[in-house]
């Protein structure tokens, strides 16, 4: 018997073909090509279906498990939320406290927490915006505690924020008393973080403490402002001397501030 001839076809042969098919199927009209669609989803109509009909309960039977799955995240972050929210609250009910354990004029004090959204210390305005206003029960002219010192008062308000005028701002001006003073004496601030107490009869040491003077409706007892960072003679009188004063704490890097809501004295009636 004769052996049958092998037939092979090159790879340039079978790119010709290809590309020739190619440019058939191209050329062909949209309604014959129309019709070969037709036919093959007639014709493979029952694997299509079947195909699909696969992938479609597959999907309804892993909705439940999806959801339950979403539902589980969904409270695994709630919960993560309401962990971070208590341990807040704690973390400022420790501040609180402690302030109050220091601070025996506190004690009949509201003491509202807020966090420091801007400062300023560049040139004569000294101020910061906190995120706590008049919904909190926030109203000029109340003080503002940073680090256990008086930074300020509360000068400009609306609904959720509050400006704070701090004690180096050149508008700023409060009755102080200075250790080694036998009176208490006028402090002014004169912005870029700095404030100044003029014509004083004596000269205070450096680093002595300046402290704010009692103020009835606003603070009980006196607290301290800052400390004595410089003395000079008055240029005017040279009896006298000027008392640069530097602010207790480092303003600049206050993440949060409290503001002092004095609580009114109840009145006692009489019998």
């Amino acid at each position: 018997m004769k052996a049958r001839k092998q037939y092979k076809i090159s790879n340039r042969m079978l790119v010709v073909w290809l590309t020739l098919t190619g440019i058939i199927l191209l050329l062909t009209p949209q309604t014959i090509t129309g019709k070969f669609q037709g036919a093959f989803t007639h014709i493979f109509r029952y694997p299509l279906r079947l195909g699909r009909g696969i992938s479609l309960s597959a999907r309804v039977v892993d909705q439940p498990n999806y959801d339950l799955a979403r539902r589980e995240i969904q409270y695994q972050n709630h919960i993560a939320n309401l962990v971070a929210e208590l341990e807040e609250k704690n973390s400022q009910i420790e501040k609180l406290a402690g302030i109050r354990y220091h601070q025996h004029s506190l004690e009949g004090a509201a003491l509202v927490m807020a966090d420091v959204i801007n400062v300023n210390l560049q040139g004569s305005r000294n101020e910061i915006i906190i995120n706590r206003g008049q919904s909190d029960g926030l109203k000029k002219g109340q003080l503002v505690i940073g680090e256990n010192s008086i930074i300020g008062v509360v000068d400009g308000l609306w609904l959720h924020q509050a400006k704070v005028t701090l004690t180096t701002d050149s508008s700023f001006r409060l009755p102080v008393m200075v250790e080694g003073l036998k009176k208490s004496v006028w402090m002014f601030g004169c912005g870029s973080g700095r404030a100044i107490i003029r014509w004083a009869n004596d000269k205070p040491d450096i680093g002595q403490e300046v402290l704010t003077e009692k103020k009835p409706g606003f603070l009980d007892c006196p607290m301290v402002i800052g400390r004595v960072s410089g003395c000079n003679r008055n240029a005017d009188n040279a009896l006298l001397w000027d008392i640069t004063v530097a602010p207790a704490c480092d303003i600049a890097m206050l993440p949060s501030v409290m503001v002092i809501v004095m609580n009114p004295t109840p009145k006692v009636e009489e019998y």
